[in-house]
């Protein structure tokens, strides 16, 4: 049995998954859907607000891994 693309996509929603990730045609292994909602705003920002943008992000990610890697 095949579910409409409406059923997929409500069971999609209630999972919090894509829909690529319901039907297995996603590399992602975790899905959330305030981190794609963020990068999707980042994806129409100009280049220089991008670039100031993951330099924070590498030093948040930097520090984590210096504090996992000490604790």
């Amino acid at each position: 049995m095949k579910p409409s693309i409406e059923t997929a996509r409500r069971l999609a929603n209630a999972l919090n998954v894509t829909l690529d990730y319901l039907v297995g045609d996603s590399d992602t292994t975790v899905f959330d859907k305030d981190i794609t909602k963020r990068i999707e705003a980042i994806i129409d920002m100009g280049s220089e607000d991008k670039n100031a943008l993951f330099k924070i992000i590498d030093a948040y990610i930097r520090d984590f891994k210096a504090k996992k890697a000490y604790s």
